[in-house]
């Protein structure tokens, strides 16, 4: 584009940005959580890493890849997933809450991942593949994103609850 004005010309040429129907947006940051495995076997404290490779069909995709650390309850492991999540619609804040504006953005999301105990509580495979179903909300805050969520692991088997923080890069 050229923009001309009295006896100077000016060259502007536009940033080299993705467009919203590229397959893959980008990069967006890495995020750290913790939580706990509140319900079933083994009841364990957590914390993992993850990162955001950003948006995928136009903003209606975040994949996820993530590791996490267990430990407690007689045994400690690991697991490793890799997740998509989609946004969800805004939910209206309830009647109670209806003066805080909580300004969250809700999201469900999918996954696969490896989970390894090295003391297996009894019942539980010491490595196996998991189906991971995730219900969360997230908010901007400061420099970066805050996130709480609920991850159900192969149908309710693994029920974690996690909250988090995602410096965006």
């Amino acid at each position: 584009m050229r923009i001309q004005a009295a006896d100077t010309t000016v060259t502007v040429r536009p940033e080299a940005t993705p467009s919203e129907g590229s397959f893959l947006q980008g990069f967006r940051g890495v995020a750290v959580f913790g939580g706990v495995n509140a319900l079933g076997a083994p009841r364990q404290l957590l914390i993992g890493v993850r990162g955001d490779y950003g948006t995928w069909l136009g903003g209606r995709l975040h994949l996820w890849p993530e590791a996490v650390l267990s430990f407690a309850g007689g045994t400690s492991g690991y697991n490793l997933n890799l997740n998509a999540t989609t946004p969800l619609p805004a939910l209206p804040a309830p009647p109670l809450l209806n003066r805080i504006d909580l300004d969250a953005e809700p999201y469900i999301g999918f996954g696969l991942g490896l989970l390894a105990f090295s003391n297996p509580p009894r019942g539980v495979a010491g490595i196996q593949t998991v189906w991971n179903l995730i219900l969360g909300a997230e908010r901007a805050y400061g420099p970066g994103v805050l996130f709480a969520e609920y991850v159900s692991m192969n149908f309710f088997s693994f029920n974690r609850l996690q909250i988090g923080y995602r410096l965006a890069f």
